[in-house]
């Protein structure tokens, strides 16, 4: 996505590169994680764009979850899209998220499977520390106990 924004930028454009909710050094940011439901984030951006900064002409891209998300922006705005909203792009958007976990567990992906619940526990341990009193800290602690408890 930064290569296409900076393509983007150098054909005359403004650019506006969004990073997921803890992606690009943001933890400390947020206590929350992000998910495949946060389009209020998208759209908030839109709103911003549209009543801060005054722009006519506004094109989303988003890859992967990105992707979805725009896409899940888009259905809910209906055919109530701003009309400064004049189109969206996606490539490898997750459409059915279900299918996708499903398939991450197949012992095809076992390698993708570990590294991704791998990462997904140091993310937790960080918020953890980052946000001692938040649920993500409660949640983290009990599935810990769980599995001392099961090996």
């Amino acid at each position: 996505m930064l290569g296409l924004a900076e393509r983007a930028f150098a054909a005359g454009w403004n650019a506006l590169r969004l990073n997921q909710r803890n992606c690009g050094g943001t933890e400390p940011l947020t206590p929350t994680l992000y998910n495949s439901g946060l389009s209020g984030d998208y759209r908030a951006v839109l709103t911003e764009l549209i009543e801060r900064d005054s722009l006519t002409e506004i094109f989303f891209a988003g890859y992967s979850m990105g992707g979805n998300l725009v896409l899940k922006m888009v259905g809910e705005l209906a055919g109530g899209a701003p009309r400064q909203l004049r189109g969206v792009a996606t490539v490898c958007p997750a459409l059915e998220l279900a299918l996708c976990v499903d398939a991450v567990g197949l012992a095809s992906n076992f390698v993708y499977e570990k590294h991704f619940v791998r990462g997904l526990k140091d993310r937790m341990r960080r918020k953890a520390k980052l946000f001692p009193g938040n649920s993500i800290s409660a949640r983290w602690r009990a599935c810990a106990l769980c599995a001392s408890l099961t090996t």
